[in-house]
């Protein structure tokens, strides 16, 4: 049995993670854990917490490789709770060449990092990430895709 399980974005359960792509002629990769608050957004790289905005074309070709890279990869996904910039610290995944950082999911504003105060509290958060990017074979994870069906 592999450890996901891809389903339809409107048959995906609460605990289901999501790989999105919102509308707009640049935009930026998601991957959503319905189960935690917040969602992890692909940056530039390790020296730049910028979001990494593409063409739509080039997220959606991004997609695949994403699936792939957690079907194939997901025991060397790395999950890891490092200093941010201004202080406190970052959860972080590196997913092969692929960065993404935790962000706050606050509907209507701007996604930003995520800044946990100390060690200890963003050390706590990658446990049930880790549990959804790392699932074991006998409990698959659920995964969808959404590249299209945004509401305003």
């Amino acid at each position: 049995m592999a450890p996901f399980r891809w389903v339809r974005a409107d048959q995906a359960g609460p605990h289901a993670l999501g790989i999105l792509v919102p509308p707009g002629s640049r935009t930026v990769l998601i991957l959503r854990p319905r189960a935690l608050a917040w969602d992890l957004l692909l940056v530039e790289g390790p020296a730049s917490l910028a979001f990494r905005a593409m063409a739509q074309e080039e997220a959606t070709s991004l997609v695949e490789r994403v699936c792939a890279m957690l079907q194939e990869w997901a025991q060397r996904v790395h999950l890891d709770a490092l200093p941010a910039p201004q202080g406190g610290y970052l959860v972080w995944v590196d997913l092969g060449e692929l960065a993404l950082v935790a962000c706050a999911r606050r509907p209507g504003q701007p996604y930003q990092p995520l800044v946990f105060p100390t060690l200890q509290g963003a050390r706590e958060a990658l446990l049930p990430l880790r549990s959804i990017l790392q699932p074991v074979e006998s409990l698959p994870q659920e995964v969808y895709i959404n590249t299209r069906g945004f509401q305003r």
